[in-house]
């Protein structure tokens, strides 16, 4: 199992990309059942949160929802994302966090104090 986590910034626009790919044991012709159900599991997961991103929504909201349809559909897993920037992680909602899987408020507000 390979793991790639790259962020890249140029003219203005930046990435956070994280990939995982699985190399083939030398007597295996394809990756073992489990890695291929977990694949389809997340695959729908990603799909789930994309469908309930919107402008009019901060990112609890859309973690709740998210979280909702998890329950109903019998799928387990952790929410996370954040906005990007020219700094890392930038300002911006997050939807949920890896440990705040019921939201992530005081990060927000955290990011809105002023220095000093």
């Amino acid at each position: 199992m390979l793991h790639v986590d790259v962020g890249i910034y140029a003219l203005g626009m930046a990435t956070d990309t994280q990939h995982l790919a699985y190399v083939l044991r030398a007597n295996e012709t394809a990756a073992p059942q489990g890695l291929v159900d977990g694949l389809a599991k997340a695959n729908k997961l990603q799909d789930l949160t994309v469908s309930k991103l919107s402008t009019a929504k901060t990112g609890n909201a859309v973690l709740r929802e998210v979280r909702a349809e998890m329950a109903e559909l019998g799928l387990s897993g952790r929410i996370y994302s954040h906005p990007i920037g020219s700094y890392g992680h930038s300002a911006g909602s997050p939807i949920g966090m890896t440990n705040l899987q019921d939201g992530a408020s005081h990060v927000v507000a955290l990011s809105r104090r002023r220095p000093g």
